[in-house]
Order: C-alpha cells, then sequence, then structure tokens
C-alpha cells in the first residue's frame, strides 16, 4: 500500500483493437491512486503480476503537486434577468 494515500485495484476486461484475437475479451486490472488530503511529495507502489510459474514485480513512483483550490466563481447576476420583449 502507499504510504501517503490509497490504492484502488478494480477489475474488468479488456479487448484489442485489432487481430485475430480482437472479439476475445482478456481479463484486465486497473489502479487507482488518491493521495490523502493536503500531501505533496513522493509516494511509490509495488505489485505483483501473477501469471501462472512466472512472478513479475513493479515499483511505480508517484510525484503529487499542490495544485491551487478551483476558484469559486459567482453566477453573473446579469444573465439570470429576464427581459419581456
Amino acid at each position: 500500500m502507499p504510504g501517503h494515500g490509497t490504492l484502488v485495484v478494480r477489475r474488468g476486461s479488456s479487448k484489442r483493437s485489432s487481430g485475430p484475437c480482437a472479439a476475445i475479451p482478456a481479463p484486465a486490472q486497473a489502479l487507482f491512486y488518491q493521495s490523502r488530503e493536503g500531501f505533496s511529495g513522493q509516494d511509490q507502489i509495488e505489485y505483483e503480476v501473477v501469471s501462472g510459474r512466472t512472478v513479475e514485480r513493479y515499483t511505480i513512483s508517484i510525484v503529487v503537486e499542490k495544485t491551487a483550490p478551483p476558484v469559486q466563481r459567482t453566477p453573473d447576476r446579469r444573465l439570470d434577468d429576464s427581459i419581456d420583449i
């Protein structure tokens, strides 16, 4: 698990866009990382992919940068006024 956030693994399937196996879905997994609120810096996740007797280990480094909070805009009241013609 990452040290400064959470990791969610979702299972699904994937299809090739072309080729002889294009219509055959293959099992797939997607990894989603969410940093802890207020965190900025480097984090890391490690995972393994097992296929038969083969085990592949991966390490992913993640850099989380601070971003400015979204600007809260107030609606332009002139656009809300209606005029009867």
